[in-house]
């Protein structure tokens, strides 16, 4: 695989959202506060503390790692094989509201500190 970015182009700017979601992308994602939850809660734990904060951090550093390198040698890479078939609307429909909801969940994280919209909305 790989050179699919210009064939697929939906494909990968939703691949590309997703990546960042999953690596936790910071302040734009709803991966990135969901990781911080986690992370913040090995921290307080009274069973967790710095090394399983650690194992948490290094956790979320070798999925951003692994996530990122696939999309470069996937879509980014030198083409090896011709692209059979393209996914249809059912295919991308489906894909592109889980992009989207993936960003807005992030939007709607912003503490009103970072003057957040959706924290001074929903009070």
């Amino acid at each position: 695989m790989g050179g699919l970015r210009r064939r697929l182009p939906v494909t990968f700017a939703v691949f590309v959202i997703a990546g960042a979601s999953l690596a936790g992308f910071p302040l734009v994602t709803a991966g990135f506060y969901s990781k911080d939850t986690l992370l913040w809660a090995a921290w307080a734990s009274q069973r967790g503390g710095f090394w399983l904060w650690l194992a948490g951090l290094a956790g979320a550093f070798v999925t951003s790692l692994y996530v990122f390198r696939l999309i470069f040698v996937v879509f980014l890479g030198q083409p090896r094989r011709p692209i059979d078939h393209r996914p249809g609307y059912r295919i991308k429909v489906p894909l592109v509201i889980l992009a989207v909801l993936s960003i807005v969940g992030g939007f709607v994280e912003i503490p009103a500190a970072l003057s957040g919209w959706a924290s001074s909305t929903l009070t």
